[in-house]
């Protein structure tokens, strides 16, 4: 016996044959061989109609669409999937949850996992959710529906959807040599809840199912042994479908814990009223991988795509999050392209976008509008020739903001910032986005909201001066170990081989904030200030080694011009949507922090902005004139040293 969920002999999912023409019709009908011809497309075109109304879920109706999507979902590195698309005519929550219910009877997974559906409203979960689920299952659980007892539970009517917002049904189908069902392999719970509920009561839980793996990519991430549908193709681990305006509070939970068991998430949404809190922070700056004409908008210009054309799929900011977007189509459900189009007919633009091709431009004006996917790298793109700088932004109240920089040779040199601290990976966010109201009145929370890393790490002048150590510190490569990616650290790694010795990074100079930086205090009956105390000597307060000395070079503190940043992100595109001309800056993604702030800040926020701190960094590097110090250059203005 196999565990296969259907009969793989069955005929193949898609119900509908291509249609003849009228023409074609009448020329098929005018012989005799034609005429067999036709009969038989239009009995095996009845047979699949009959399939698809008595089995959707394995023989229902799919558009082409979907199989795009499908192809990026396949990706083992990719965890979540955020469906994008027109307004109702793509099918985005009948594919969402057409995948989930595939999976739940595949994969067995009860008790403390399972599979979760999520809706906006009890009654979005009643009337949208819960009837298409019933569409998908109803052949396959019916016959348990209001049994009472057993391990099985499945309690559903129309217009009150199941009892409880719970069901458990068989999976894992087991079949005998002529494709029969004699068995399952146990059973798998599905979740029904929406964002008004507190997502805290699924932290013990797991999604999706807990799969054999059969290998891993070349970054560790597994590849699942995967059942397969009546056509061949797999049957993806979904764990969870997210439907319409998640949530952040709901979406943090998600990626925390499907990751577990290696699920996929599924958030199927159209951004009727434009952006929310929660698709800036998962998509962030869209790199955009395919594109397509766009017949509604044949003049559009859409940042990394060519001119009239429109977004199909890319890769967004959240890591292992991935977008497709589906367009406006003849090929639709319920007769809806036509609606859409006299929706669209008149309206302005970015409302076209919106309704037609699940596109949704960031409502609140960003200061760095050209910072995109373009501008965040690989540590393995970083140059191996260049001179590294710090630049630091102090404060009383929260850790000092601080990030490290290469700047290579040239006349107009490029500049990568390749470390940030605190960092995301270690501490959290710096800065998130807000979940409050934001207006022209009440505008905190337009450059988010503070994160968990600004909260006071209580070090010192000697813990700030050790931490920094260790980040500049590079030491050798030892038998089996992982070389550091950034190519110039990692030939400090081979150079060092084979001798247990370290070494420090050169740091031609660090740059502090004037005014935090030589903020005064008193100190046994005299005054000093940060810049002071960094130029003291200290031990290192967990080795007791001595740290020694770091001099600073203060930046202009006083004047706020975010042109300097602009001009380092300022590119030329032609006409196709290639880079002519590419920016100057460039950041690597491990620098989330920086990231976030130069997607998110406006400015509007004044002092009080989240994510102000990062971009106050580079305004300091944007404005201190660095550049490349070549071997045997006296460049230093005060020495970066210990």
């Amino acid at each position: 016996m196999s565990a296969l969920p259907v009969n793989l002999h069955a005929p193949p999912p898609h119900p509908i044959l291509p249609v003849p023409t009228p023409e074609e019709i009448d020329e098929m009908l005018s012989t005799t061989e034609g005429a067999t011809a036709y009969t038989a497309w239009l009995n095996r075109h009845n047979e699949l109609l009959r399939l698809a109304e008595d089995d959707p879920l394995y023989h229902g109706l799919e558009l082409d669409c979907w199989k795009m999507a499908d192809e990026q979902l396949a990706d083992p590195e990719l965890d979540i999937q955020v469906n994008f698309g027109w307004n109702r005519g793509g099918g985005k929550t009948f594919r969402a949850i057409k995948r989930l219910c595939e999976a739940a009877r595949a994969y067995p997974a009860s008790g403390t996992a399972g599979y979760l559906i999520l809706g906006e409203t009890e009654d979005s979960n009643k009337f949208v959710q819960m009837p298409v689920v019933w569409l998908f299952l109803k052949k396959h659980i019916s016959h348990l529906n209001g049994k009472q007892g057993g391990r099985y539970r499945v309690n559903y009517k129309p217009g009150t959807g199941f009892t409880e917002g719970v069901m458990v049904i068989p999976s894992g189908p087991i079949l005998d040599v002529d494709g029969s069902v004699v068995g399952f392999e146990g059973e798998s719970t599905i979740w029904f809840d929406t964002y008004k509920g507190d997502p805290g009561k699924y932290e013990g839980r797991e999604f999706g199912a807990r799969l054999p793996t059969l290998h891993k990519t070349p970054t560790g991430k597994p590849v699942l042994m995967l059942k397969r549908r009546p056509d061949g193709s797999l049957i993806e681990n979904v764990g969870a479908v997210v439907d319409e305006s998640l949530t952040l509070n709901w979406f943090r939970m998600l990626a925390r814990r499907a990751p577990f068991r290696h699920a996929k998430v599924i958030w199927a949404f159209t951004p009727i009223h434009g952006i929310t809190a929660a698709v800036k922070e998962v998509v962030g700056s869209l790199r955009v991988e395919t594109s397509a004409p766009a017949k509604l908008l044949p003049g559009v210009n859409v940042p990394d795509c060519p001119v009239g054309q429109m977004p199909v799929t890319g890769t967004c900011s959240w890591p292992r999050t991935k977008a497709v977007y589906f367009h406006i189509s003849e090929q639709a459900f319920h007769g809806y392209h036509q609606t859409v189009v006299e929706m669209c007919r008149g309206r302005e633009s970015e409302y076209v976008e919106r309704i037609a091709y699940g596109y949704s431009r960031d409502s609140v004006s960003r200061q760095f509008g050209s910072f995109g996917p373009w501008n965040i790298i690989r540590k393995e793109r970083l140059p191996l020739v260049g001179t590294d700088y710090m630049i630091v932004d102090p404060s009383e109240t929260k850790p000092y903001f601080c990030l490290w920089v290469r700047v290579t040779p040239g006349e107009r040199p490029d500049f990568f910032v390749w470390h940030d601290w605190p960092d995301a990976q270690s501490y959290g966010e710096w800065a998130v986005p807000t979940e409050r109201e934001t207006n022209e009145q009440n505008r905190r929370g337009w450059d988010g909201d503070q994160g968990p890393a600004q909260a006071n790490v209580t070090l010192g002048f000697a813990g700030y001066k050790r931490v920094w150590s260790e980040i500049e510190t590079v030491r050798g490569l030892v038998p089996g170990g992982i070389p550091d990616p950034d190519p110039k650290r990692r030939a400090m790694q081979v150079r060092l081989s084979g001798v247990k010795v370290f070494q420090r990074m050169e740091i031609a100079e660090r740059i502090i904030d004037s005014r935090a930086g030589m903020r005064t205090s008193l100190e046994n009956g005299g005054q000093t200030c940060p810049v002071f105390k960094f130029a003291e000597a200290h031990d290192d307060p967990v080795t007791g080694e001595p740290l020694g000395t770091i001099n600073f070079r203060l930046a202009d503190g006083t004047h706020i011009d975010l042109g300097l940043v602009r001009d380092l992100l300022e590119m030329r595109r032609d006409e196709s949507g290639l880079i002519e001309r590419p920016p100057r800056l460039y950041v690597t993604e491990n620098c989330r922090q920086v990231i976030w702030a130069l997607e998110n800040y406006t400015g509007k926020s004044g002092e009080t902005g989240a994510s102000k701190d990062p971009i106050d960094c580079l305004r300091y590097m944007a404005s201190a004139d660095l550049c490349y110090i070549g071997p045997g250059i006296l460049g230093s203005r005060g020495g970066g040293g210990y």
